[in-house]
């Protein structure tokens, strides 16, 4: 999972946030490329069910808001 790639670089925005937010934000990363490789194949074998051809999943703008979770094991 993209965790590794993380705590390998050190990222310094990784180790700000406690490490259960850190696991739920991987969670919705993997997620979200999950769906995206998902409708993609859908995508060439009908595209009729698809308004247009699905794309990656992007960062947010800068300045946007973004949802995150905290799980109940933070203290």
């Amino acid at each position: 999972m993209l965790d590794g790639v993380f705590k390998y670089f050190k990222n310094k925005d990784y180790y700000a946030l406690p490490a259960h937010v850190n696991q739920q934000m991987m969670k919705e990363v993997n997620e979200a490329y999950k769906s995206f490789f998902k409708a993609s194949k859908k995508y060439y074998s009908n595209k009729a069910d698809f308004t247009g051809k699905p794309k990656l999943p992007k960062y947010s703008k800068k300045g946007s808001m973004k949802t995150i979770t905290f799980t109940n094991q933070i203290a």
